[in-house]
């Protein structure tokens, strides 16, 4: 008898222990805002496009190469590093431990009726939250427009290499034939390679609202 009064007294204190865990974690949430396509029908026999784009990047904002940028490569747009994930306790001096630590933590989800998507964190430590997952938030944006904006990079790095090779043929050529020909195609590819420099891709992604600290009153 006194076993059993034992055993349930250990249990209700393990239950209470839990309960008090569980309303004392908060929660830090990031809004990125998907931009919406350009040609976005939508109709009865036609899912949303807009949806399956904000569910797109959900998936992407856990996946390994963000993450190892927001842990690896936090650096702010001046340069100065900012290391938010390795300054708190989820970072295990591990960063590929880290990265799936962050996995099993981490809650993405599309916000119904709105272009938004949200990367929240739970945890005791709502600064340390906040600061994990604006940091997520940030090597998200900033991955994705890396990879929009690569075909771009490719295009004018190969025509910059077509203009240096006919650059060279012009200077080593003497006849005035071939250099004006020569000299009409360079003119050519440098107003192709100005035309790429001037386009700028529509950011998909863009920050709609960082998680923040409530002020206390």
């Amino acid at each position: 008898m006194k076993l059993c009064v034992i055993i349930l007294a250990i249990c209700l204190v393990v239950a209470l222990i839990c309960v008090a865990l569980f309303f004392t974690q908060e929660s830090a949430t990031a809004y990125i805002r998907v931009a919406r396509p350009r040609d976005n029908v939508a109709g009865p026999d036609r899912p949303n496009e807009q949806e399956i784009r904000k569910q797109y990047f959900v998936n992407f904002a856990t996946i390994d190469d963000v993450l190892r940028r927001a842990v690896n490569d936090d650096i702010d747009p001046t340069g100065t590093r900012l290391d938010r994930i390795r300054k708190t306790s989820y970072f295990t001096g591990d960063p590929d431990a880290t990265i799936k630590l962050l996995q099993t933590k981490l809650d993405t989800a599309s916000v119904k009726n709105s272009n938004l998507i949200r990367i929240s964190l739970s945890g005791a430590d709502l600064n340390e939250s906040t600061e994990i997952v604006n940091a997520v938030a940030d090597a998200l944006v900033a991955y994705i427009h890396h990879r929009s904006t690569q075909p771009r990079v490719k295009i004018i790095k190969n025509l910059t290499n077509q203009l240096d090779e006919i650059n060279a043929k012009i200077a080593d050529n003497q006849q005035t034939s071939d250099i004006q020909r020569l000299q009409k195609t360079a003119t050519e590819i440098k107003l192709a390679i100005n035309k790429f420099r001037r386009a700028t891709s529509r950011p998909c992604l863009r920050i709609h609202a960082y998680a923040e600290i409530p002020t206390k009153p």
